[in-house]
């Protein structure tokens, strides 16, 4: 007589132990491939978000001492100077919506629901949500007159670093950008003392 005979227990969890196992293998690729398929969008968001920042700022003047008018001497010209590298930054009191010179962004950090636009606004979809959600943003802005994306006060002449008294006549500034997924994009943009 022939018996039909089903699976012992040890099969059984056998089994079932291989089949979490390929299971978990696959959710953990699937959940890979998604987050990859989300970094060209964040690339592209984080682009978005410096192109913006480099615009603005360089549709401001080249330093808190120029004139807005193009027939008077620019700084470092006539015996005035431009900024030193230890007075980059926003005056103080000066509000982002009245920032009116390029390095006015020196040091700018904003992250997720508080990253705003020129006016102090913050940027939101059509929802309400964060426009931003996840990402952060830093401005470092310093003098490159050589341009190799060097700041050039931290190595003077004199081999002294970071002395804060460095005047140039070209500004670099990097935007930073921090996309949810953790990465660091890089842009950047020159400035020249110039009419």
């Amino acid at each position: 007589m022939n018996a039909s005979r089903g699976f012992t227990l040890l099969e059984t969890v056998i089994g079932l132990a291989i089949f979490a196992i390929v299971m978990a293998t696959t959710i953990q690729m699937i959940a890979e491939q998604s987050r990859r398929s989300m970094e060209p969008i964040w690339q592209s968001r984080a682009a978005e978000l410096a192109r913006s920042i480099l615009s603005e700022a360089q549709n401001k003047k080249f330093d808190t001492r120029s004139s807005s008018n193009p027939a008077d001497p620019r700084c470092n010209e006539n015996g005035s100077r431009c900024s030193q590298t230890n007075e980059l930054g926003p005056g103080g009191g000066e509000q982002r919506q009245n920032w009116d010179d390029f390095d006015d962004f020196h040091r700018l950090y904003q992250v997720g629901a508080d990253i705003t636009d020129s006016r102090g606004v913050r940027l939101v979809n059509p929802d309400g949500s964060a426009m931003y959600e996840g990402f952060a943003l830093y401005v470092r802005v310093h003098y490159d007159d050589n341009t190799d994306g060097i700041d050039d006060d931290d190595l003077n002449q004199d081999g002294v670093y970071d002395t804060g008294t460095y005047v140039g006549n070209v500004k670099r500034m990097v935007v930073y950008v921090n996309t949810p997924g953790g990465d660091w994009v890089r842009f950047s943009a020159i400035r020249w003392n110039i009419r």
